[in-house]
């Protein structure tokens, strides 16, 4: 990026006429089942959601085909055992189960000046 492109930046973040968007590939510190272990935080939150998916087909004697989280999600969605009211809740408990906690990534962000603003899809 050019210095007039960093000083423009800069400033509109001092006067706070930045909003900050997160996406799905920052990091998230997995909590470790081992309370001794080292919380890892090289995961995201879309890699341990495709974890858990492949799991439960790995569980259902299914061989997962493919490698995104879109590939393995519509492979999930299409067995008429899951489907997609069992996806849509399957994620949901993964997103609200707490396994993952603030990375360090999540913490210098949070200090940054940005106000904070709901913005529900």
């Amino acid at each position: 990026m050019k210095e007039h492109n960093w000083r423009t930046l800069i400033g509109a973040l001092r006067h706070g006429k930045c909003v900050l968007m997160l996406g799905p590939e920052i990091p998230a510190k997995a909590r470790p089942e081992d309370p001794n272990a080292v919380p890892d935080e090289s995961k995201t939150l879309t890699d341990g959601l495709r974890a858990e998916l492949a799991g439960e087909l790995e569980n259902e004697s299914q061989r997962v085909r493919g490698h995104t989280l879109a590939a393995i999600a519509q492979q999930y969605e299409d067995l008429p055992q899951f489907g997609a009211s069992v996806l849509r809740a399957t994620a949901e408990g993964f997103y609200r189960s707490g396994v993952n906690s603030p990375s360090s990534v999540h913490k210098k962000l949070a200090a940054l000046p940005f106000p904070l603003r709901w913005v529900s899809a």
